[in-house]
């Protein structure tokens, strides 16, 4: 009946389902893809018509951070800093090598770098590997240790960066923090701390200051312990800057010319020399006259004198150096600087330097 040769034999249905192919496919870089078949053929139909089929392969996707634990300060032997790369959910896996560089600061260097399935470079502070980090997973942590100088700044910044991997960006993290107070005062110059000068000399010391606490203003330098008639500047008085130097100057007082004693060659002051021996020859003379009522007056007038001349040796100071005529004395002077935040004047630095005057 016509009504049976219109519906399709099963040997047909089985047929048209084996006609139909899976195809796997990788993709070994990223991209956008188009496969493309030939033209389908057959002994009783003929030639077909073509098929395609576009494939986007994602890349990855990678992150990192950095961190390190507690807090850092100056000299500070094996702080330790941690690098971890990750790939973001919903992009590709990673494809070849993956590379992890890491930039120190200046006054910083790194003793050891390592991690789990890393192969690392201490000398360039560098780490890579090349297994596959599928899409939400994280490598093993980077473990840097490093060592701090004892003059480095206050605000420093770590920063590591990582690329590779199929990712066509590379992606950085920074690690910034502030090493010791708020505020810091340290010598430069001189490197042991003490100067020598001549009274009437100048004498010139160059500190750090960090002041990258924040909100801090001018910072204003004030010295206590200066040697009598010694004066003191600061070239950067009231200075803005997270990190500058400052030179202090001293400025000491010669011996005054018109305030010493005449000397002879002895060292002596030249009126005592002249004067002294006139006085004894007198006493000397009035002893042997008669013992008059006037002489022993003039005796006693004498001796009287005589006294006062000895007192007025003694107030000019026959050897009195460097401090007589109201020069800077001469010896050991230890100076306390304070360098003070205008906006936060509790919050202070101290150094210390020694001055010797000759």
């Amino acid at each position: 009946p016509s009504s049976a040769r219109m519906c399709p034999r099963s040997s047909d249905r089985s047929t048209s389902a084996a006609d139909r192919s899976i195809v796997t496919v990788t993709g070994a870089a990223s991209g956008g893809y188009t496969n493309t078949t030939g033209n389908v053929s057959s002994t009783n139909g003929g030639t077909g018509n073509t098929a395609s089929a576009s494939l986007t392969v994602k890349p990855a996707n990678l992150s990192i951070t950095k961190t390190h634990v507690g807090n850092l300060s100056r000299g500070q032997i094996g702080a330790v800093y941690t690098i971890t790369v990750s790939n973001t959910v919903n992009a590709g896996p990673t494809a070849g090598t993956v590379t992890v560089t890491d930039t120190l600061p200046l006054r910083m260097t790194a003793t050891s770098m390592s991690g789990t399935g890393w192969t690392c470079v201490l000398a360039t502070t560098t780490c890579t590997r090349s297994d596959v980090l599928v899409p939400g997973a994280s490598y093993p942590p980077i473990t840097m240790v490093v060592n701090l100088a004892l003059n480095i700044s206050g605000e420093i910044v770590n920063t590591a960066t990582v690329s590779g991997g199929g990712d066509p960006n590379s992606h950085t993290a920074m690690d910034a923090s502030h090493v010791g107070p708020p505020l810091n005062i340290f010598l430069t110059t001189p490197s042991d701390n003490n100067v020598t000068i001549n009274a009437g000399g100048t004498a010139q010391y160059v500190f750090t200051v960090d002041a990258n606490g924040g909100g801090l203003g001018g910072i204003n330098f004030s010295a206590q312990g200066l040697p009598p008639g010694a004066t003191v500047t600061f070239n950067n008085q009231g200075e803005t800057l997270p990190e500058t130097q400052v030179i202090m100057t001293i400025t000491t007082v010669g011996p005054t010319a018109a305030a010493m004693p005449l000397r002879g060659t002895g060292g002596s002051p030249l009126y005592a020399a002249l004067l002294l021996p006139g006085f004894g020859m007198g006493l000397v003379l009035l002893g042997r006259g008669k013992k008059t009522a006037q002489g022993k007056k003039l005796r006693l007038l004498l001796l009287a004198g005589f006294l006062l001349m000895l007192l007025l040796v003694a107030g000019c100071g026959g050897h009195a150096g460097n401090g007589g005529g109201g020069g800077t004395p001469a010896g050991s002077f230890a100076i306390s600087i304070t360098a003070t935040s205008s906006a936060q004047p509790d919050i202070q630095a101290t150094a210390s330097v020694n001055l010797t005057v000759r």
